[in-house]
């Protein structure tokens, strides 16, 4: 008997587990694409960040390896990063997300998602 309601325990922390990653997973998407929105209609503004010289260096160190992580050469990133309109539309997505409640790592990871999709539309 009491294996059976452990059993049942299980079952329902799994399906509280499993609809609790697919609300953050939406979430998450949501976030992404109104922040593409806010960027597209030029809405969107830099992070609070971008005056903290050491946040920004930070954020690029962490851009850096989730790019690298994804294979995209360091040469090409530099490319986009010292491209003025492409850095701009980059940390302005970042600043949409950052309205939106993305934390600062979620919003690295977004950028870096934002460039793979970049390297393969190039």
């Amino acid at each position: 008997m009491g294996f059976i309601i452990f059993i049942i325990c299980i079952f329902v922390i799994f399906l509280i587990f499993k609809n609790f990653i697919k609300n953050k997973v939406n979430l998450k998407s949501a976030r992404e694409d109104l922040a593409h929105i806010d960027v597209n209609s030029g809405n969107a503004r830099p992070p609070s960040w971008i005056q903290n010289q050491h946040k920004v260096q930070e954020f690029y160190a962490i851009l850096s390896a989730l790019c690298n992580s994804r294979g995209i050469p360091k040469s090409l990133l530099d490319t986009f990063l010292n491209d003025k309109n492409t850095a701009k539309i980059l940390l302005r997505y970042a600043g949409a997300l950052e309205t939106r409640g993305a934390s600062f790592s979620d919003q690295a990871i977004a950028v870096a998602d934002k460039i793979q999709n970049m390297c393969r539309l190039t």
